[in-house]
């Protein structure tokens, strides 16, 4: 019989998820509470911050096949040290081409966060996944909040400049009184020690796989070979439920 992971496994692996999905949160969600401040830093407009925000969306879902090939528990660790480094890069660089590439790969690391935290719940705590999945991500709603919070107090009081400005006046701003850097750093911060808990709890406590899980993915490749085998002794125009549905009642029948 396979080895299966203990309730205070599962409860300290889902206090770290929900610590995860605080600190992607707190940094997901920092661009758009700094959008203002980064504009007059890069000297850019408000269109071309928005490609920014729409890159970042658009690679959020190239990260889930990943977990198919490697550790789903160290990806997601690294997930957050990703998104650690390059949110400290954004700040630290005042250059429009690094700010948008950073933010695209923690938009890539963000989706596969959601991925592995969702699949990691569900897997652990099976029929009563509903309770711990919904506390896992109002982590990312505490950092949602209070993201804002961390970086309204160190946003530049000349960074929101009134539109009856000129031009001219707006282009006084001296980038150099920014402290933008201190709340990209201090939500940094949190992501790296998400990083670090997941990931020496892995190492120490490794995520043992449901048996279910292995024995049901052996079943549908076992099914998938039988209705090869099978499916030139009856018309190509059934549909491949109907092998399928054979295949069970044979089993039973034997």
């Amino acid at each position: 019989m396979s080895e299966t992971n203990s309730k205070q496994h599962k409860w300290a692996l889902t206090l770290i998820l929900a610590f995860c999905s605080f600190a992607y949160g707190l940094n997901y969600t920092l661009l758009g509470q700094t959008v203002d401040e980064l504009q007059r830093i890069l000297h850019s407009s408000a269109a071309k911050m928005s490609y920014v925000f729409t890159m970042k969306s658009a690679v959020y879902c190239c990260d889930a096949w990943i977990f198919q090939y490697t550790n789903r528990q160290l990806i997601h660790g690294i997930n957050c040290l990703i998104i650690s480094v390059f949110t400290v890069i954004t700040a630290t660089f005042p250059n429009y081409a690094i700010v948008l590439c950073s933010q695209s790969v923690i938009g890539f690391a963000a989706g596969g966060i959601d991925v592995a935290t969702s699949v990691l719940v569900l897997e652990m705590w099976e029929s009563s996944a509903n309770m711990y999945l919904q506390c896992v991500f109002l982590g990312y709603t505490f950092g949602a909040t209070l993201s804002p919070l961390i970086s309204n107090a160190f946003i530049n009081e000349n960074s929101i400049i009134p539109n009856n400005i000129s031009n001219s006046s707006a282009a006084i701003y001296d980038p150099n009184e920014s402290k933008i850097l201190l709340p990209y750093t201090i939500t940094a911060s949190v992501a790296f020690i998400a990083f670090v808990l997941i990931y020496f709890f892995e190492i120490c406590e490794p995520y043992k796989t449901p048996e279910r899980s292995i024995s049901r993915k052996n079943t549908n490749q076992e099914i998938n070979g039988n209705i090869s085998e099978t499916a030139t002794l009856v018309k190509k125009k059934l549909p491949n439920s109907y092998y399928a549905r054979s295949n069970v009642i044979n089993l039973y029948r034997n």
